[in-house]
């Protein structure tokens, strides 16, 4: 039975991710400058809340407006962009932030809780950076240059917030709120510039790339799935039957992706999977990052600007994962035993650092945890990206966008939770929970996931897309007319 691995039709030229081409690494500082805008802004929304005398009932609305926006916009702007091209959403995205920061500056100034509420709504509509700059590095990397380049993603966004949290608390403190959140535009209007320069539109994925190509890890021929279920499949060569994405109408564009690919997601046990291990890894994370300020205050006296170190701190060993060390322990992982173990492995060192936390009578014990449940995080998180990037390649957009909102329950989940946690288990309980939620990970992936899973993210098992072309050609003349003139 003639199959095609999911992987099988894209080209793979030799590269490094330290070697990335010039396009990424403009894109990587638009990144850099669009996070440093966050950074300086949104540790002063409480502040700005309590200036205009907001409730927390009332704060917590307006951030789960925002919070709902970013659910229903990420997929859709992702989607735009594999019909239209990146460039021209990540322009929409960052025209947008800068109009929305310069409403919440008016709302800081006239103390105004529905400007405030606009603002945060807007930029939850418009601004899908991260989504965008992910969809980019899918179409412009190898896969066996992406782990790295996503590892460098996810470094910057850690150095930006790094960067501009403290340059926002200082221009507040000595000039006030507004000042931040000016600053914040004005880094948003230095990217908008660089992007207009030097990032090159090439338009968008679909046509280009084949859509739900997933469908063929299911066993499905070639001849299955080429022009008939995928919305925009792979061009098979006749002039009549192949899909263009650009010439259709944009709505009618991205529901046809949405069609496709919820169909492909919905059989896809791979999909199953990733989303299975994502969760419960992501509401670890987020369990972690929303009490981590609160527990070390609370068990070991800490102010609120040595706990801000400490939040600091722990941001800058991740950072320095991701960028120097995450796509050499993957290799390592990969050539020294299997490639399965990736993710047990990396969850049990995360888990295993999680419960030391929590036990942990000392500051230092806790610092020296942080350093190995990062790295185990870091390449957790970066791997597991991969992998999905390189399953829907050509819908990488609406589907990051899809993806991503796993990271958005968890946000609305955590709070709640951590609450809970403490109420009835003590100030640790959230870190045991989220240490006992990374053990449950490492021992559902070491089950679930299988050597074949992880070959399709093996850049070895690829072949050419000219090669599959030769497959489908062969498949085709060996056919009767009758089976022709069915398809």
């Amino acid at each position: 039975k003639a199959t095609v691995s999911v992987l099988n039709w894209h080209p793979v030229p030799p590269g490094s991710a330290r070697t990335m081409n010039p396009q990424v690494r403009w894109l990587m500082l638009v990144v850099l400058l669009d996070i440093a805008g966050i950074g300086m802004v949104a540790p002063l929304l409480p502040q700005i809340a309590r200036a205009m005398g907001l409730g927390q009932i009332t704060f917590g609305f307006v951030g789960s407006m925002y919070g709902l926006a970013q659910m229903f916009s990420s997929p859709v702007m992702g989607a735009i962009s594999d019909a239209r091209g990146r460039k021209g959403v990540f322009v929409i995205s960052l025209l947008g932030a800068i109009m929305a920061y310069l409403v919440m500056g008016a709302a800081a100034v006239y103390k105004s809780a529905v400007l405030l509420a606009v603002s945060r709504v807007t930029v939850g509509l418009v601004k899908q950076t991260m989504t965008i700059a992910i969809s980019f590095i899918t179409d412009e990397t190898t896969p066996g240059e992406r782990t790295g380049a996503l590892a460098t993603l996810f470094s910057i966004t850690n150095f930006g917030f790094i960067i501009g949290a403290p340059i926002g608390g200082i221009l507040a403190a000595k000039y006030g709120v507004v000042y931040p959140v000016l600053g914040s535009c004005a880094l948003y209007c230095i990217a908008l510039a660089i992007l207009a320069v030097a990032v090159e539109d090439k338009g968008g994925s679909l046509g280009v790339k084949q859509v739900c190509p997933s469908l063929a890890a299911r066993g499905l021929k070639p001849s299955e799935y080429r022009n008939k279920k995928a919305p925009h499949a792979l061009p098979s060569g006749d002039d009549d039957d192949d899909d263009d994405a650009a010439s259709k109408p944009i709505l009618q564009s991205v529901a046809e992706e949405f069609r496709g690919l919820l169909e492909d997601m919905s059989k896809n046990e791979l999909i199953l999977k990733i989303a299975t291990a994502s969760l419960l890894a992501t509401l670890s994370v987020v369990t972690v990052q929303t009490s981590f300020t609160m527990i070390t205050a609370e068990k070991f006296g800490l102010s609120a600007k040595e706990s801000s170190y400490m939040v600091s701190y722990t941001a800058m060993v991740n950072a320095a994962w991701l960028f120097g060390i995450t796509e050499r322990v993957e290799k390592f992982l990969k050539t020294s035993c299997r490639a399965d173990l990736i993710f047990p492995v990396s969850a049990l060192l995360s888990g295993a650092a999680l419960v030391t936390q929590a036990r942990a009578s000392s500051l230092q014990t806790v610092a020296v945890a942080v350093l190995f449940g990062s790295l185990g995080d870091a390449v957790f998180k970066v791997y597991l990206s991969s992998l999905f990037t390189r399953l829907y390649e050509a819908e990488i957009g609406a589907a990051q966008g899809l993806f991503g909102n796993i990271e958005s329950i968890c946000r609305v989940l955590a709070p709640t939770l951590t609450g809970v946690l403490i109420e009835y288990g003590g100030i640790s309980m959230p870190w045991t929970f989220a240490g006992a939620l990374n053990i449950i990970v490492a021992a559902y992936c070491s089950t679930s996931f299988t050597e074949d899973d992880m070959k399709t993210a093996d850049p070895s098992e690829r072949k050419t897309a000219a090669s599959l072309e030769d497959e489908l050609q062969a498949m085709d003349d060996t056919k009767s007319p009758q089976a022709k003139k069915d398809d």
